[in-house]
């Protein structure tokens, strides 16, 4: 394997995750999750259901306000994983086949020095 393939994969690789980090983040974060919290229409929904003393209706408004703060999170993880975890596996692709390529290139300069020792002695 030349160096010239591990040269140009390396500029490739870091090509392609650039674009990747570009094209995805602007995908992914350019636009809002969607309103959540105590304004947000899914709570004053869900608060006008509640009913019953005020102990029943502040957990059952707490548990809508943390349903939707879940959500959210959850959201924002997904949006990362989508927009991170491509690079960081090309990344690692990357560093593999490297590895692959040094121990190639030991292996070789290990036999030439076995048969250019073998020539001397002969």
């Amino acid at each position: 394997m030349d160096t010239a393939y591990l040269f140009w994969f390396k500029r490739i690789s870091i090509a392609l995750a650039f674009t990747w980090l570009a094209g995805a983040g602007w995908l992914q974060f350019s636009e809002a999750i969607g309103d959540y919290g105590l304004k947000s229409t899914t709570y004053q929904r869900g608060s006008s259901e509640c009913e019953g003393t005020y102990a029943s209706r502040y957990d059952c408004k707490s548990s809508i306000l943390i349903a939707g703060e879940n959500q959210a999170f959850f959201s924002w993880l997904f949006k990362f994983m989508i927009v991170f975890l491509p690079p960081i596996g090309l990344g690692y692709l990357y560093g593999a086949v490297r590895r692959r390529h040094e121990a190639e290139i030991a292996q070789a300069a290990r036999r030439r020095a076995l048969k250019r020792r073998n020539a001397e002695t002969a």
